[in-house]
């Protein structure tokens, strides 16, 4: 049993130690696609499409990703909605975070709140989370604080210092 608990843990640590990019897809009309592990200027793209390794410069308003394996390193995204699965998401702050996906991993030091429909996946934040809205199945959090919890969901874990 302690070397199930072990592994889950090590993927868990080794899932938000993996820093890397996104993978989007430029606005209509350029017809050029990224390469994986470009820079990308989040002033030209919006949404991820495709699967690879890409970091996103500037203020994002929105990220949008629906394609499975990205991995992203980001700034400042003011929102990140993901409907993706194997999402890797590492970034210094959003305000919200929507995940409809399975098996993502976000890591975001400031985060303000999180909406979890997806099954299996992990958010960390070095904050206070305003609130979390859990509708999925065998998630996990983990904040210095949560201000307010809305579980439907089974088999929610929640790692927060108690007041």
């Amino acid at each position: 049993m302690r070397k199930i608990i072990a592994a889950s843990v090590g993927a868990v640590v080794l899932a938000f130690s993996l820093a890397g990019c996104i993978t989007i897809q430029l606005p209509a009309g350029t017809g050029e696609e990224q390469p994986s592990g470009a820079n990308l200027d989040c002033e030209e793209t919006d949404e991820i499409t495709e699967p690879g390794t890409y970091t996103l410069l500037g203020r994002c308003s929105l990220v949008t990703v629906v394609a499975n394996d990205v991995t992203i390193t980001g700034d400042d995204v003011r929102e990140f909605d993901i409907t993706g699965d194997r999402v890797v998401v590492t970034a210094a702050a959003s305000d919200t975070v929507t995940v409809d996906g399975n098996t993502n991993s976000i890591n975001i030091a400031d985060l303000g709140e999180a909406q979890v429909s997806g099954d299996r996946n992990a958010v960390r934040t070095g904050a206070v989370l305003d609130r979390i809205i859990v509708n999925g199945h065998d998630n996990a959090f983990e904040a210095e604080g949560i201000t307010a919890v809305f579980d439907n969901g089974e088999r929610t874990e929640i790692t927060a210092p108690v007041p």
